[in-house]
């Protein structure tokens, strides 16, 4: 079968590709925190046409594929929630959640935490019910205070105090973390990221600016994504018809051969 059906299934394929990624930037419109993401198309192999007299001519190409999928990591502005608990990063950076069954640690801008009672302490959380980290990359966390009931003598005072750790930090102060390279971070759904040893030791930001009662509006711009959508739909449909004017020659072809 000719070449150019191949190009033209392969395009319909990448193109469908874009529009799930688009439709999925779409779907998270208002989710805060959201990142969307982009499809990086690369060109396939080109050929070198010959001509009736024996030269070069025309370079002929394979097609295209999509390369690879990154996130838009712009930042975006904030707005203010109310909720004591949501926080926006003004700026650069990440906070740095760690899953208390596996210890695993992820990345993310999506603020709207939560606490979480184990045992005797609080801890703020995530919705996944990940633990947000502090400055010095330890769990944030509050001692529950016993209840007082009337009649009872005296005060009940606070199990711990807040004690800054020996480089002046505070533990109950949210970290924010970059990057020296984020190129290669990768979404892994729920508004999380991950990073590899290309993007190297996460960079504590000393002076990053966390808003409390807010959350970071989504960063998808739904006037370009819906421009992205009209585009992937008709690189589709001309793909799609490639394939069918190469399967129409083809038949035409094999009639001809048989008559």
């Amino acid at each position: 079968m000719n070449q150019s059906f191949y190009i033209g299934a392969l395009g319909a394929l990448n193109q469908q590709t874009k529009l799930n990624v688009v439709s999925n930037n779409i779907a998270n419109v208002n989710t805060t925190g959201f990142k969307p993401q982009y499809s990086v198309f690369s060109d396939l192999i080109y050929a070198q046409a010959r001509s009736t007299q024996g030269g070069n001519a025309a370079k002929m190409g394979s097609g295209t594929r999509v390369d690879l999928i990154k996130s838009d990591m712009t930042d975006m502005p904030y707005k203010e929630t109310g909720y004591e608990n949501d926080h926006a990063i003004e700026g650069e950076g990440f906070f740095m959640l760690k899953d208390p069954v596996t210890g695993d640690i992820t990345y993310s801008r999506d603020g709207r935490f939560q606490l979480s009672m184990l045992e005797d302490r609080f801890y703020l959380v995530n919705s996944s019910g990940k633990r947000v980290m502090n400055m010095d990359q330890q769990e944030i966390s509050y001692p529950v205070k016993p209840a007082v009931y009337p009649g009872e003598e005296g005060d009940i005072e606070d199990e711990e105090e807040d004690v800054q750790e020996e480089d002046g930090h505070d533990p109950k102060a949210i970290g924010v973390y970059t990057f020296a390279r984020r190129d290669g971070i990768s979404e892994i759904g729920n508004n999380e990221y991950t990073v590899t040893d290309k993007n190297g030791a996460p960079i504590l930001l000393e002076n990053a600016t966390v808003i409390k009662g807010a959350s970071e509006v989504s960063g998808t711009d739904f006037a370009k994504e819906m421009t992205r959508m009209m585009e992937a739909q008709r690189a589709y449909s001309y793909s799609l018809k490639m394939v069918q004017t190469s399967d129409e020659i083809e038949t035409t072809i094999n009639t001809l051969r048989q008559s």
